[in-house]
């Protein structure tokens, strides 16, 4: 995964084993927009999509759609602000998560995580 390509393996390692495995079923949303930014997302098969507005208020407007490979709630990792969007899975799919707090600890130990999500956080800026 080109997000984590520049760790050794021994990191790689560490990281690996912070994260958790989730399903999602198609229309189910992750996180809504103004949640805590808690977690972090690697997306495996499937497709989750990014919506700014509000479904109930009949303004729901698709910013971007992540496949395999894809990450999500990166910022939230690294700036501890509330979502910016809320995310769904347009079909049924599954995601690595990586929780906020496991990250930290992690990169007490292993600074070049940080960096290498911090990377991607501005690249997808650009």
């Amino acid at each position: 995964m080109p997000l984590f390509a520049g760790l050794d393996r021994v990191t790689l390692a560490k990281l690996a084993v912070h994260f958790e495995r989730i399903r999602f079923e198609a229309g189910e949303v992750v996180f809504r927009e103004g949640d805590p930014g808690d977690a972090f997302y690697v997306v495996l098969p499937g497709t989750f999509s990014d919506y700014v507005g509000s479904p109930d208020a009949g303004v729901d407007t698709r910013l971007a759609t992540r496949g395999p490979g894809g990450t999500f709630g990166d910022i939230a990792l690294l700036s501890n602000r509330p979502r910016s969007t809320t995310v769904r899975a347009d079909v049924a799919a599954d995601a690595l998560r990586l929780e906020r707090g496991r990250f930290l600890g992690l990169v007490a130990q292993e600074p070049a995580v940080a960096l290498a999500i911090a990377a991607t956080c501005w690249a997808a800026e650009d």
